[in-house]
């Protein structure tokens, strides 16, 4: 059986500010919270991943942490079987790809997973 997931999805707005909060051992203020891209800051904190505590600041919450370590460690950014032909997205006739560069495109994704 699987293990549950913590996250459904990170985006790649809200990555960068995630990888920042958890990064830090201290707490954001709220002005240095008003400089940040307020879309992925209010994403992160409707989902729990950041909390706030008055007089302090803004923290990586234990949910973000889970959810940022699952992330980087998980198989989510990678293909489950590398051997599999790509998606359509990847179709041939669709690219102008010759059969043979097709084939290189699998190789070469295969290999970088």
């Amino acid at each position: 059986m699987k293990p549950h997931k913590i996250y459904n999805s990170i985006s790649k707005l809200q990555l960068p500010m995630l990888r920042l909060f958890c990064s830090r051992s201290t707490f954001t203020s709220v002005l240095e919270a008003a400089e940040l891209d307020q879309r992925a800051f209010g994403s992160l904190y409707h989902r729990g991943w950041i909390g706030h505590r008055a007089g302090k600041g803004f923290h990586a919450t234990m949910a973000g942490r889970n959810a940022y370590k699952e992330y980087m460690e998980g198989e989510a950014r990678y293909r489950k079987n590398a051997d599999l032909p790509l998606s359509h997205y990847f179709d041939p006739i669709v690219y102008r790809l010759k059969r043979e560069d097709h084939a290189k495109v699998n190789i070469h994704l295969a290999k970088s997973a």
